[in-house]
């Protein structure tokens, strides 16, 4: 995988006691990696949760991922020296990624 991004858009949840449903949507991109090169695959979805309530704490018992619609670019389309983006910090995986060095209170790993 080169680039997972996932972003929760619209969240509906209905609370009952220690029990609760929840309908979230979800916009997720993927570039992946293959023999041939990049490609890119964009998903709009939504997750079917269940929650509980346990000691206190609300974890989810379940979880149901639904695919709406998706788009496909092969090759991948992602342009990340085009001049609209020049400037900008390009997020890498793992500790190449520049919020390593930029945030200083939230690092990854350590709580």
């Amino acid at each position: 995988m080169l680039i997972l991004h996932h972003n929760i858009t619209t969240v509906n949840i209905e609370l009952d006691g220690d029990y609760a449903e929840g309908e979230v949507y979800v916009l997720a991109f993927h570039q992946v990696r293959t023999d041939d090169g990049p490609v890119d695959l964009l998903i709009g979805g939504r997750y079917f949760d269940k929650y509980e309530k346990r000691a206190g704490v609300w974890k989810f018992s379940h979880r149901a991922v639904v695919a709406d619609w998706a788009n496909y670019n092969n090759p991948s389309t992602v342009c990340l020296d085009h001049p609209m983006v020049e400037g900008s910090y390009i997020g890498k995986p793992g500790l190449a990624d520049p919020s390593y060095a930029f945030f200083r209170l939230l690092k990854r790993g350590q709580r």
